[in-house]
């Protein structure tokens, strides 16, 4: 494994030296990450800096990264007893009355609560404040989401913001509307007819500087909008705007969860 890596280290994704801070990092979109390594490979790369005399600290920073990686086991909710597992869900807390009376149905009584490997949710949501506003007509609630967008992505805030809306409909009326265009040239679609390859692009860039996504409440379910932006991660992480009120709770916290996720902020 050790051969392999060492004459792979000039190939992509081809790494960056922070000459500052003696930290190697890798292009993620349109940044450049120093949370993302690539085993053996990264920590060749920090000794082919030292042999050139590239680092600043170099004892320092060679006695941080010359590490042999072992595993010490895995964990997986799916090994834990019982004889089997029925379902996971993240919305469990929220559960309401009556969908808990038809799993009773079907012989679930018992409900168990994991905590998240990742602590404590950095989720942060301004209840009181501007974070939930209601509009008098559809020319006001399609200028107070664009204000909202344009705020957030502005130099002095440089957020990524997703958008949910109820349905294709919704969306549909947003785009054709003149403030749409007021967004930029950073902005995409992210609808179910969109192909394989295309939800996956838009999903992949969604968390990164400046980027606007417009999608629909489907999206807000099992989508995996991940911050890998260092910068953005900086500046707050991932914004969520939600332009419609939940019937469901559930939905309305699965759309939440679309950021801040595996402890970063949002």
């Amino acid at each position: 494994l050790m051969l392999d890596q060492v004459r792979r280290v000039e190939e992509e994704p081809f790494y960056h030296l922070n000459r500052e801070t003696d930290m190697i990092g890798y292009k993620i979109q349109d940044a450049i990450c120093y949370n993302v390594t690539y085993g053996y490979r990264t920590t060749f790369a920090y000794l082919k800096e030292a042999d050139n005399g590239n680092l600043k600290d170099q004892n320092t920073t060679l006695s941080r990264v010359l590490t042999m990686p072992i595993s010490c086991g895995q964990f997986s909710y799916a090994n834990i007893k019982p004889k089997r597992i029925l379902g996971v869900s993240g919305t469990l807390e929220v559960m309401s009355d009556y969908e808990k009376t038809v799993l009773k149905k079907y012989g679930v009584n018992q409900y168990l609560y994991i905590p998240s490997v990742y602590g404590k949710s950095n989720f942060s949501f301004d209840k009181a404040g501007d974070g939930v506003s209601i509009e008098n007509g559809i020319g006001d609630f399609h200028y107070r989401i664009t204000e909202e967008i344009s705020k957030l992505t502005t130099k002095n805030h440089k957020r990524a913001v997703i958008v949910f809306f109820k349905d294709s409909i919704q969306l549909n009326k947003y785009t054709a509307s003149s403030l749409y265009r007021k967004l930029g040239r950073k902005k995409e679609l992210l609808t179910e007819n969109k192909s394989s390859n295309e939800k996956s692009f838009i999903i992949s860039k969604a968390a990164t500087i400046g980027q606007v996504t417009l999608c629909t409440a489907v999206f807000g379910r099992g989508t995996d909008f991940f911050c890998k932006d260092d910068a953005l991660e900086n500046n707050g992480g991932v914004h969520v705007i939600q332009t419609f009120l939940s019937k469901d709770m559930s939905e309305e916290i699965q759309i939440q969860g679309r950021t801040a996720r595996q402890g970063k902020k949002g």
